[in-house]
């Protein structure tokens, strides 16, 4: 018990589920907690003293199901496991926590929509400019990384809106300004200080996790740069004995797309309908012809972030008019990628160090196909399709390793 208190004051504020050989144990408030929202069994322990202690178990094989059930109601989890096997501790096992899963930090396939992001938000205002916020944008599942800033706080509510996060980060401060739109929504909105006390000197910390030089804009903009720390710090708490891949930044120009916020988007019935709360009938599944989860989730960025530029809205229709044209390439593109895996979130499932056999197989699957696409690039011989050649050359080293590792 002593053991469960030290890893509980560690993460006060998720539920832990403490692994005791074939299940995962939770104690006190917690287990009261969990058994109200999985519909557990309270019982106790050391039932006949005086004060005993509340106690709620699931067998470890039924993780994955109660872990979604807890996530579903917003609830964070840490997992405490056992680090060495009992057969050869001294005393009492070793154990540590392994993964903190909240609804914003998925990786789990079993757990995601294949076609819809599942972002974490940070948002931090200005300290001399309260009407300035830093905002950034996260999802794990795939490593996009994006960051911005915008004037006004009914910019900051509008961007939230649009993204539609499972989970903000906000100083306490302001917390209550932030989660104002989202009272009643899935919306998870927590306090981010203890992590802001955490990260030190704020520009060194980015800058060390980030994957390439910062973008300029945001290096100028503290506000920015706090929320893009909270984000990083906030994916560094989903595993940590491992060390997280970095990110690779991306700055979100305010006003180069229309902005659109979630009323908007909840009227124009763009991804749900406005009764029934439901995909069929909305415009992304009457528009929706794309075969690969990748391909499903770009279409719903591209729908939240409308282009207003001149001149990237040409080169897209010029990319379409190339398609349209080419019929034979264009199905023979869709027939490569029909056999397409989600190439995203297997990288990134295997950059964090959680990726199974299986995920590696199919990954290296996967990176077999894009020769075949490059094929239909290199065919296409259009100014249009510049650099992406470039995107599709995997070397043949990586998949030979990818194919050693699955003979080991």
């Amino acid at each position: 018990m002593r053991q469960y208190l030290d890893q509980k004051a560690l993460y006060p504020d998720a539920i832990l589920l403490f692994r005791v050989g074939d299940f995962y144990e939770m104690f006190y408030e917690d287990a009261q907690i969990a058994a109200e929202a999985l519909g557990l069994q309270l019982t106790s322990r050391d039932k006949n003293r005086e004060n005993p202690v509340p106690l709620a178990g699931v067998p470890y094989h039924a993780l994955k199901t109660y872990l979604s059930r807890l996530l579903d109601q917003g609830f964070k989890v840490a997992v405490c496991e056992q680090l060495e096997d009992p057969k050869d501790a001294k005393g009492v096992v070793r154990r540590g926590v392994t993964q903190v899963v909240t609804p914003g930090l998925i990786l789990d396939e079993d757990q995601l929509d294949a076609r819809i992001a599942n972002y974490l938000a940070a948002t931090v205002p200005d300290d001399e400019q309260p009407d300035l916020w830093g905002l950034a944008f996260t999802d794990i599942s795939t490593g996009e990384f994006r960051v911005s800033a915008v004037h006004a706080t009914s910019a900051m509510h509008s961007e939230i809106g649009r993204v539609a996060p499972r989970e903000v980060l906000a100083p306490e401060a302001v917390r209550g300004i932030v989660a104002e739109p989202f009272s009643g929504t899935r919306v998870l909105v927590e306090a981010c200080d203890d992590l802001l006390c955490q990260i030190g000197d704020v520009p060194e910390f980015v800058s060390t996790h980030a994957l390439a030089p910062l973008p300029p804009e945001l290096v100028g903009l503290p506000c920015a740069m706090k929320a893009a720390a909270v984000a990083m710090a906030m994916l560094h708490r989903a595993r940590p004995a491992e060390t997280p891949p970095p990110v690779r930044v991306v700055w979100t120009i305010p006003g180069a797309h229309m902005t659109l916020d979630a009323t908007t988007i909840g009227n124009l019935e763009l991804f749900e309908t406005l009764r029934e709360k439901k995909r069929d009938g909305a415009l992304v599944q009457v528009i929706d012809r794309t075969v690969t989860a990748m391909g499903g989730r770009l279409l719903r960025s591209w729908m939240m972030y409308p282009l207003l530029e001149v001149g990237p809205i040409r080169r897209r229709q010029d990319a379409v008019g190339l398609l349209h044209d080419r019929a034979d390439l264009r199905e023979a593109a869709r027939m490569v990628l029909r056999q397409m895996p989600d190439l995203e979130r297997l990288v990134s499932r295997a950059a964090h160090q959680v990726a199974t056999p299986r995920d590696l197989g199919t990954l290296r699957r996967g990176l077999g196909l894009l020769p075949l696409l490059l094929e239909v690039e290199l065919a296409l011989g259009s100014a249009v399709t510049d650099g992406i050649p470039e995107l599709l050359r995997v070397g043949d080293d990586l998949c030979e390793d990818l194919l050693a590792g699955l003979r080991q």
